[in-house]
């Protein structure tokens, strides 16, 4: 339900902001909501009441963005939205993702944007600052120099936008920074390389909605 939820958030902004980049005028509230409804799947939600409350909850995060986070004045600052990304780590390691939004701000400076829609607790800005999803798109956008907004990392401001509570917390990364996370995750994959992972069978949830199920004997 939650995937299913942050999934159709996320698409709904993106097609919004799609939208506006090409209109002359502040689209209204009720167009922001009416792509939502396009967008709406009931696919993992358990039951129609469960699902009936995770609209409720997506129109009250849409409105409230809308009022407090959409700045149309500032619509021009918008470069990419859902920019996937790729680069090698090493030769035999590559990291992938998407960020959700990319601004360009005062200057020659960028601001990554990433939703959260699930978190029911907001971070210090201590565990921002560590954050390493924010460290590997800072990694990334440093890293591709054919990226269409590619900076050196002093020139990247990175932000968590907790959409449930209408506030973004953000920070940035040194070179120093990049070259400990590197370091992290090559030590991280080593980790994963040693471990086991049994499979632990569990339908409906979560194993028809696993990303590995087709390659699972267990699941099969």
């Amino acid at each position: 339900p939650a995937q299913t939820f942050g999934n159709i958030i996320h698409k709904t902004l993106k097609n919004f902001y799609q939208q506006q980049l090409v209109e002359k005028e502040k689209l209204p509230l009720s167009f922001l909501l009416e792509i939502m409804e396009r967008n709406w799947t009931s696919e993992g939600f358990p039951s129609k009441i469960y699902e009936k409350k995770a609209k409720a909850k997506a129109k009250k995060i849409l409105r409230n963005f809308y009022k407090t986070g959409f700045n149309y004045q500032k619509i021009g600052q918008v470069v990419a939205l859902e920019q996937p990304f790729s680069f090698r780590l090493t030769p035999t390691l590559k990291i992938g993702g998407k960020i959700d939004r990319v601004d360009n701000i005062s200057g020659d400076k960028i601001e990554i944007i990433d939703y959260k829609t699930g978190s029911n607790r907001l971070p210090s800005q201590k565990e921002v600052d560590k954050n390493r999803q924010l460290t590997i798109y800072a990694m990334a956008v440093s890293t591709l120099k054919d990226f269409p907004f590619s900076r050196p990392v002093e020139k990247i401001v990175l932000s968590l936008w907790f959409l449930d509570a209408g506030i973004k917390v953000s920070s940035q990364r040194t070179a120093e920074d990049i070259e400990k996370a590197k370091e992290e995750i090559l030590k991280l994959v080593e980790e994963l390389e040693k471990t086991d992972f049994p499979p632990k069978p569990n339908r409906p949830f979560p194993c028809d909605y696993c990303e590995y199920k087709l390659l699972c004997d267990a699941w099969r």
